[in-house]
């Protein structure tokens, strides 16, 4: 493949990058080790997006977009200083999260991460939920933001309401109320015994679990 050609603004911007790394991995270049490493690795595979690859550029790009709003939603909250994240949870995270433009899901990395690097909510996040959003489509994950703002019974049931408020099929909210289920995050609607489709009765609820609970307040803004 050939080379893409670097304008300025990218050069710029991809000068800019080596900060984004040293603020979310929160070391440096210490002599080596394992630490060391990790964050060489960002800048560095960041310079071959920008060379040779066109869709690794499209996720250079996010990872500036998700800095700006992380950053912002820090500063909304009086956070001046981002708290470090470990390796272990900054490696998985920016990967997965640099790899999405879905607006509502990237909304949700944008809100993982602003949390994991404020001092006082980075204990919500969990390694688990990385994997959740991953799991996620868009639709599972505006049908969980409504599902936070729903409470008592609806009629005629949670599935049609949502439905109604989103204006998609009702089939479709059904298999991410399904999805949802499978992802524990809320008390999974099953018809019969099996693996597949929503029991519409029972979907006159669709109440959080506590592992659902700990999720919203992971991606709490």
């Amino acid at each position: 493949m050939s080379p893409l050609p670097v304008s300025d603004e990218q050069a710029k911007a991809l000068a800019a990058s080596a900060e984004f790394g040293k603020t979310f991995l929160g070391i440096a270049h210490d002599g080596g080790g394992y630490v060391a490493r990790v964050l060489g690795s960002l800048p560095e595979d960041l310079v071959g997006w920008v060379i040779g690859d066109r869709v690794g550029i499209a996720r250079w790009e996010q990872a500036l977009k998700l800095e700006h709003a992380a950053k912002e939603r820090l500063r909304a909250r009086g956070v001046p200083t981002p708290e470090p994240m470990s390796p272990s949870l900054a490696a998985p995270l920016l990967d997965a999260a640099t790899s999405e433009t879905d607006p509502d899901l990237a909304e949700l990395w944008e809100r993982l991460l602003a949390n994991a690097l404020d001092p006082a909510r980075k204990t919500r996040v969990r390694r688990k939920f990385i994997e959740i959003v991953k799991s996620m489509d868009p639709l599972d994950a505006r049908v969980f933001h409504m599902l936070q703002g729903l409470s008592g019974t609806l009629q005629p049931t949670v599935a049609q309401v949502i439905s109604s408020r989103l204006e998609v099929g009702e089939d479709d909210v059904v298999v991410s109320l399904s999805n949802l289920g499978d992802l524990q995050l809320i008390v999974g609607p099953r018809e019969g015994t099996g693996s597949g489709g929503a029991n519409m009765a029972f979907l006159a609820k669709a109440p959080l679990t506590t592992f659902g609970r700990q999720f919203a307040r992971a991606v709490d803004p």
